[in-house]
Formats: structure tokens, C-alpha cells, sequence
């Protein structure tokens, strides 16, 4: 598999339909020089896809929405389509290996069955949960030995190409849903993340409750008893970003699943909390570089 192996793959979007898999690997000097000045590869993001991230090597924690993850080598993340999510390196030399897989949510769907739905190990949408999955030796290399069969799958012409994708993706999500039930259970081993600061995690929570109504600066610093010039430093260096576009991308990024799930563009505008359907429509297009549409 080591011609598979690539070096910098930093961008954040499919380029293939159906899924894309990459198994990566990165020399932490390539990066010291941004993590010195705390600068980061990859910024705050999101997609309009299911993610799987397997973290193989590395020095590094995995921050998603209000929680952060401190990662061992075998972990794996799940994050779906409503999550903000962000790599974070920690100073460190040697490598940052990971096999990341993006599967789109029609090809989920597709896959599902009426009592097997594939989508439950990433849990509900905006819900309290623990991204972080640790499987135990036996799972880690099965899941490894699917995921590399789909590399290989996905990265050259085959016969029954399609059809094996399609087997591997359903046995990877099966794996997954039931190591994510053991880790419900109490009977995998415990995960554990590092939560940013309870002023952040509240402002987090209280956009998130009130993402279709107007959100002033000083009712959010009142709702989290804090003052608004600490909440927007401590805000910013936490989450990378201000508080104002946190409330943007939050909108946008519902917005789009609600136009995904086929509501028309001006509802999707409402309920989000834009002030106009013309500054939605501005602001979406500048995101997503289209404009916004059923099955966005």
C-alpha cells in the first residue's frame, strides 16, 4: 500500500462522486513554522458529507464544535455534515499519518436499511456526544484492512468496482455502528476529550438554541456571565474564528442541510435567523460559491 500513501492533502471538498478515501502521511517540520506562531494547516470547516478519520501517527488533538479531542494512534473520529471540526497540531517531530474517508450523505441513505440506519454512529445532529471512537485490536484491524481494500478499490479501474465500494462502505459503517453501541454500552474502552472553556461551550449551546432568532453580542455575554470584550477573546482564540462568523457558518451550514433535505430556499433563510432572503443569498454564494437550492 505504500504507493497509496499521499503528502499533503489539505483540501476540504469531494472530488469524486459517492465517497473518497486517502491514506496520508505529513513530515511535522514541513509545519512547525505555523504551529510556532499558532497558526493551524487546516482552519475551522465544515462539510456537506460524512466524515471517518482514522488517526494512524502523530502528536495532534482533533477539535469539534465545543470539544476537543487529545487522539492515541488507532482512534477514530466520527463527524458528521453538522459539525464545525478542525486537526490542531501540537509541536512534535516525525510524522502525522491518517486515513480519512468522506462518504456522501445520499450514499449513506442508499445504504440503509429500515432497522439498520448506518448514520447512528455519528449521532444526532447538534446532539451531546463523544465523536471519538477506540476499537479494541481485533475491530482496529478489520476496520484497516476494509478501509485499505477501499483505497485500493477507489484509486484504480476494476471489474465490480462499484458494487465492491459499495460492500466495503456498508461493512466499514457496520463495524463502526457497532463499535459505537460497545462505546455506548460502557464495554469499549473509555474516551476521553478536553472541553474548551465553560464561556465558550456556553456561547457554543446558546447558539445553537437560538440560531433562528437574532443573536446581539450582549445577550449572548449575559447568557454566559461573562463581559463581551472576554468573550470575544477568549471566543476567538478557542475557536479560531469570531463570534459573528461562528453564527454565520452555523447558519449557513443548517441552511444547507435543511435545503438538502429539499426545503425551499426562502425557509431555509427564516428559520436559520438571516435578516433577509438577499443576505442569506449573498452569503451563502460567497461560501459555497453557488447559489442556494433544493438538495443543496
Amino acid at each position: 500500500m505504500q504507493g497509496q500513501i499521499e503528502q499533503g492533502m489539505w483540501y476540504t471538498d469531494m472530488q469524486r462522486p459517492g465517497c473518497e478515501i486517502h491514506h496520508s502521511r505529513d513530515d511535522y517540520a514541513r509545519y512547525a513554522h505555523m504551529v510556532r506562531s499558532q497558526r493551524q494547516p487546516v482552519g475551522l470547516h465544515h462539510h456537506d458529507f460524512y466524515e471517518i478519520f482514522c488517526f494512524l501517527s502523530g502528536d495532534m488533538e482533533y477539535h469539534i464544535e465545543d470539544r476537543r479531542y487529545r487522539l492515541q494512534p488507532g482512534d477514530i473520529l466520527t463527524i458528521s455534515p453538522s459539525e464545525l471540526h478542525q486537526p490542531v497540531f501540537i509541536p512534535a517531530q516525525g510524522f502525522y499519518e491518517r486515513i480519512v474517508l468522506w462518504i456522501d450523505q445520499d450514499t449513506v441513505q442508499s445504504l440503509c436499511r429500515e432497522q439498520e440506519d448506518l448514520t447512528a454512529c455519528f449521532g444526532p445532529a447538534g446532539g451531546v456526544r463523544s465523536n471519538l471512537l477506540r476499537p479494541e485490536k481485533e475491530t482496529a484491524a478489520l476496520l484497516r484492512m476494509l478501509m485499505d481494500r477501499l483505497i485500493a478499490v477507489t484509486h484504480q479501474e476494476s471489474a465490480y468496482g462499484k458494487v465492491t465500494e459499495r460492500a466495503l462502505l456498508a461493512l466499514i459503517l457496520a463495524e463502526l455502528n457497532l463499535l459505537s453501541l460497545r462505546t455506548l454500552a460502557g464495554t469499549a474502552p473509555e474516551t476521553s476529550h478536553r472541553p474548551l472553556s465553560k464561556y465558550t461551550v456556553a456561547a457554543v449551546a446558546y447558539i445553537a438554541a437560538h440560531l433562528n432568532e437574532p443573536i446581539p453580542l450582549q445577550a449572548l455575554a449575559k447568557a454566559c456571565f461573562v463581559s463581551e470584550q472576554h468573550l470575544l477573546r477568549i471566543f476567538k482564540e478557542e475557536m479560531g474564528m469570531s463570534v459573528h462568523r461562528y453564527i454565520t457558518q452555523k447558519r449557513l451550514l443548517t441552511a444547507r442541510q435543511h435545503l438538502h433535505n429539499g426545503m425551499p430556499a426562502q425557509q431555509a433563510a427564516q428559520q436559520c435567523g438571516f435578516s433577509s432572503y438577499s443576505t442569506f443569498w449573498r452569503c451563502y454564494k460567497k461560501e459555497y460559491g453557488e447559489a442556494p437550492s433544493g438538495r443543496g
